[in-house]
């Protein structure tokens, strides 16, 4: 069975107000909230535009439970504290 689900996930929390973007508006969901205890993920891409850690924390049940095969892009800062945080927290769910 292949899922494709499309998410806006900007946080770990839930949100009850949307996000506007060119004029729209839409909720913004953590991935821990879409996906049930009968679904499984065995890969996750993440195009998020530099919240790729909030949304990496907004999926940290998903990631312990199924340990899919993570993609991302990071972009080089001039500031390395965010490429470490995000490279940290993923270490502490057992990537390597």
């Amino acid at each position: 069975m292949h899922v494709h689900v499309r998410v806006h996930t900007c946080t770990s929390q839930v949100h009850t107000h949307a996000y506007a973007r060119a004029g729209r508006r839409f909720p913004i969901h953590a991935l821990d909230t879409i996906f049930d205890e009968e679904q499984r993920m065995g890969f996750l891409h993440l195009d998020v535009e530099g919240h790729e850690l909030a949304a990496l924390k907004g999926a940290t049940r998903l990631l312990q439970r199924d340990a899919p095969l993570i993609s991302y892009e990071l972009a080089v800062h001039s500031n390395q504290t965010y490429s470490t945080e995000l490279l940290s927290f993923v270490e502490s769910l057992g990537y390597a």
